[in-house]
């Protein structure tokens, strides 16, 4: 199949969805044109998303995730509410409250009962999704919690922060608290040995739950054996801070994004690069803006990568390949992507006070 050249264009139907402040819609048609490169495995076919746009967020927007069945998104704010929304209609469910400072995460836990907010007042709160009440709280013994990762049994939750320790200067160590969510307590602190003081900034979990990914200012990605509480790879290759961090759905695969715009791609099991920046091959990604990238989810089909970045843009790159797919605009920095359980939308949100659910269809 032959690729269309970068510069060509497709006309694509883009459908707003403005929500007014009780939960009324109006749909505006809205034809745009969005560069789409050819690249998926199915010969003839390009990816054609339709936008939904959410727009009564009333601050930027931080984080972003579905619920497991798909039907329910949860947006987190910098005005520190949590968004919960409709994800097939747009309406708003609720908007919960507590937090002092930026909700700046949010997951839900494998099996949709419940939703845990993490903030920069450094409480990680736990809400029940059947009544959206508030039903427990954790307070880390950090300045934030700004990342959090459920583990696939659900038995587990992680949120990066700064542990207790601290040196002769008192400042404190980084940190990846594992909470038990039978027992809602610490269950341990995961800290790299040595002095280094700089924050953590990304989790994630690998799928069969083994391995825990963390990365942050120190421009390496730390891989732990979760049963064993030891670090089993340091992944170097970056140089800048790494915000995202992301394992492919067979888990084979990390993503980890930094903010000089370069997404590299690690083999888990050889727990090395699977190619630099020179490779023919091309395994490592260089976003052409040479932008900061916020963040990185991979379909769940495991084709697709999606980053969100600084310059406003969201890019969609086939895996295989190694190539833009799309790319889709919001009007400012993008901080959160993620796509539904089913792969056929993507849930994008940032600066612009927005969340875009873009329907991924083929054409």
């Amino acid at each position: 199949m032959n690729t269309p050249p970068p510069q060509q264009c497709r006309s694509l139907s883009r459908r707003t969805l403005l929500l007014g402040g009780l939960g009324a819609l109006a749909a505006v048609g809205v034809p745009t044109a969005i560069a789409v490169l050819s690249g998926s495995d199915s010969p003839g076919s390009d990816f054609v998303p339709e936008v939904v746009l959410l727009t009564s967020h009333t601050d930027h927007v931080a984080s972003v995730a579905f619920s497991p069945d798909g039907r329910t998104l949860a947006s987190g704010l910098w005005d520190k509410t949590i968004r919960i929304w409709d994800a097939a209609t747009g309406n708003t469910i609720e908007t919960l409250t507590g937090h002092t400072e930026v909700a700046g995460s949010v997951a839900f836990s494998p099996d949709g009962r419940t939703l845990a907010s993490g903030s920069h007042d450094g409480t990680v709160r736990l809400w029940d999704t059947g009544s959206w009440q508030e039903n427990d709280s954790f307070t880390t013994p950090a300045a934030y919690a700004s990342s959090l990762a459920f583990s696939p049994d659900g038995q587990t939750l992680a949120s990066i922060g700064r542990n207790a320790e601290r040196d002769a200067s008192t400042t404190s160590k980084p940190g990846i608290w594992l909470w038990d969510m039978t027992g809602k307590k610490i269950s341990a602190c995961l800290v790299a040995p040595g002095k280094d003081f700089l924050p953590l900034l990304a989790v994630a979990f690998s799928p069969d739950g083994r391995i825990l990914a963390g990365a942050g200012q120190h421009e390496r990605v730390q891989l732990w054996d979760v049963a064993r509480r030891k670090i089993i790879a340091t992944l170097t290759g970056h140089t800048s801070a790494i915000e995202s961090v992301a394992f492919s759905p067979d888990g084979r695969t990390l993503a980890s994004a930094d903010l000089y715009g370069m997404v590299r791609l690690w083999d888990v099991t050889r727990q090395e690069a699977i190619a630099t920046l020179n490779d023919p091959n091309n395994a490592t990604f260089v976003d052409p803006g040479k932008d900061d990238i916020n963040a990185v989810a991979f379909s769940p089909d495991g084709r697709t990568l999606a980053s969100g970045n600084a310059n406003g843009t969201v890019r969609l790159w086939d895996v295989a390949r190694k190539t833009i797919v799309a790319t889709l605009d919001h009007s400012d920095t993008v901080f959160a992507v993620a796509f539904s359980p089913d792969g056929r939308t993507l849930a994008s949100a940032g600066w612009d006070k927005t969340v875009q659910l873009w329907r991924m269809e083929t054409a």
